[in-house]
């Protein structure tokens, strides 16, 4: 399991033939940042919106905001980068470009929270696909399931539930087919298969869009 999985490793070792393998690279990154509304800064009352997202398609420097309440008074805050216009990783240098943004807007509702947590940032946003469902050779017992057949970029937020339905793909399988029946990798392949071609679709192409993405479009 999982996006970094050694399966294709460990099957060439064993002089077997690998599954296709389709990337799409959109050359994009995030930076991502907890915050907590603040008691002594109450919300506007001219603030009508529950949840922001920006997509600003300059040429010069693209890039999407994403800025969503979770739970207990916390916001999520992502800036995501496109065409290796990659975002700041620093603290002070993560701030700095929030004021320097296309509105003002992002800077103004930052002000008015506290930060709960560090920067994060990941440029690891290809989407991947093994085609295990068109792998001639099955192996007997092999199962590579969601991420380890296909990842996403995460910038859709995707992953967790395309792997949530692909185990229970795999728990009808089980049930139909049982744990020794040979047919039960090529049919859990076929059916995870058919389900993923929807959130490949979204992110995938959503990717190739941009004009620095490569992949087969």
């Amino acid at each position: 399991s999982g996006a970094h999985s050694k399966a294709g490793e460990w099957l060439r070792q064993l002089d077997l033939a690998v599954p296709e393998d389709e990337v799409v690279e959109g050359y994009s990154g995030y930076s991502s940042r907890w915050f907590a509304i603040a008691s002594e800064q109450p919300w506007p009352s001219e603030w009508w919106w529950k949840v922001l997202f920006l997509r600003i398609a300059t040429p010069e420097r693209p890039y999407f905001i994403g800025f969503f309440p979770i739970e207990n008074q916390r916001w999520l805050l992502s800036y995501i980068g496109v065409n290796k216009s990659y975002p700041p990783r620093g603290e002070s240098d993560f701030t700095a470009a929030l004021e320097r943004l296309a509105t003002p807007i992002v800077h103004q509702m930052v002000r008015r929270m506290e930060s709960i947590s560090p920067v994060y940032s990941s440029r690891a946003t290809r989407n991947r696909w093994r085609h295990y469902e068109r792998w001639r050779t099955p192996l007997n017992g092999f199962i590579a399931i969601a991420d380890a057949a296909c990842s996403f970029n995460p910038r859709f937020g995707q992953g967790m539930s395309a792997a949530t339905v692909s185990a229970r793909l795999l728990q009808g399988c089980l049930a139909r087919y049982g744990l020794a029946d040979s047919r039960l990798p090529r049919a859990f392949f076929a059916a995870q298969a058919r389900f993923q071609r929807t959130p490949w679709l979204f992110s995938a192409a959503d990717d190739l869009r941009l004009p620095m993405s490569e992949g087969n479009r």
